[in-house]
């Protein structure tokens, strides 16, 4: 509920597109917000699931280092367009309700 909570400057299926080191890169971040405390999130939606006996402690480290490029490149993006708010990055697994933060 708190990632679809309405929060100041919210945002689905933003579109943005723009230089990530020297590349010209185009995404579209499933949410993105900034929270009570000013940190802007990006969010990303995931459907996967662990693999049978996987944990879920390894399965979002897993998930995390697979994803690393791609949320650090959201990040990038909406740094530029808001160099002064910390932004903090997540994956968010609706089908067994989990969330791993990008530490970092």
């Amino acid at each position: 509920r708190w990632i679809l909570h309405n929060h100041t400057d919210s945002a689905c299926e933003l579109a943005l597109t723009g230089l990530v080191d020297g590349k010209l890169t185009h995404a579209i971040i499933d949410r993105t917000f900034v929270d009570a405390a000013g940190i802007r999130w990006v969010i990303d939606y995931k459907v996967s699931t662990p693999q049978p006996g996987e944990s879920e402690a390894a399965f979002f480290s897993r998930k995390l280092e697979q994803y690393r490029g791609q949320l650090e490149s959201y990040q990038q993006l909406l740094r530029a367009l808001h160099p002064e708010t910390e932004i903090k990055a997540a994956l968010y697994f609706p089908l067994i309700d989990g969330w791993c933060e990008l530490e970092g």
